[in-house]
């Protein structure tokens, strides 16, 4: 019974943090209050939304507001810290409060995913939203254990706000060919690419060289975190993958439109 319990106070106590309790709250604030309050006054097609779309909508502006924020912090992380070079170990400060804040988002995000109906058909995104759950718990329980794996891939969250703002002007049938949906469309390929899938080769050399050949990783990083990095590598892949094929598509089919117009 002492083991159980002493088992279950490892899983919960990591999530009772300042910064955790930042990244709910405003994950919260952003979708039962912002979003529903400042929509329709900005776009007035909103009130003209279903529920599901709209309990979608309104989730959107805290991943976007997420997305800004983990990008901006990895980038000084990764680029003007010690951090850069902490592949086994870190004790940042700044990137343990940056993934304790990002895991208040994902548990916040994955129960409004799992409460309304429509956004648990989409099993991608559940999926996503799982492995970023477990992934970013592990990296706060193990305090710095793989932290920089776990923050290297918040670099993916660049496109998030380009992909959200595409999804609201489909949702209100903004004109696709208008210099907005296109400009947007353009930087979330941009991003998308740049961000997810050019990377993939990197980082899959980068965690070989510098954490499988370096034999302190045995002895530092426990059996699951030895595991648990490679295998959500692939799944992130994948899906990554899936998602950017979708978005060439997607493309592929507004240049086409636009060919049409022209003629």
């Amino acid at each position: 019974m002492a083991a159980a319990y002493e088992f279950a106070l490892g899983i919960v106590v990591p999530l009772f943090n300042f910064y955790t309790g930042l990244g709910c709250l405003a994950t919260l604030v952003c979708a039962t209050i912002i979003s529903p309050v400042l929509s329709p006054l900005v776009v007035p097609k909103y009130d003209q939304l279903g529920k599901h779309k709209k309990a979608y909508w309104n989730t959107l502006l805290g991943s976007s507001f997420h997305a800004v924020v983990l990008t901006t912090v990895t980038t000084y992380l990764l680029l003007f810290d010690d951090f850069r070079e902490e592949y086994i170990y870190s004790q940042s400060a700044v990137g343990m409060a940056l993934i304790r804040f990002s895991l208040g988002y994902f548990i916040t995000d994955f129960v409004f995913c799992l409460a309304d109906s429509e956004m648990r058909k989409d099993g991608m995104s559940v999926m996503h939203h799982a492995l970023g759950v477990f992934g970013i718990w592990l990296g706060v329980y193990y305090d710095g254990v793989a932290l920089y794996w776990v923050a290297y891939r918040f670099i993916a969250e660049v496109s998030t706000t380009f992909v959200n703002f595409r999804w609201c002007m489909s949702a209100v049938a903004y004109p696709k060919l208008s210099a907005l949906f296109v400009t947007n469309s353009i930087l979330l390929l941009v991003t998308f690419y740049c961000g997810r899938i050019f990377l993939i080769p990197y980082h899959w050399s980068a965690l070989y060289y510098y954490v499988y050949l370096d034999p302190s990783v045995t002895v530092i990083w426990p059996v699951i975190i030895q595991y648990w990095v490679p295998i959500t590598y692939v799944l992130f892949d994948v899906l990554n993958v899936i998602w950017a094929y979708k978005i060439v598509k997607g493309g592929y089919k507004l240049l086409k439109q636009s060919h049409k117009s022209s003629d």
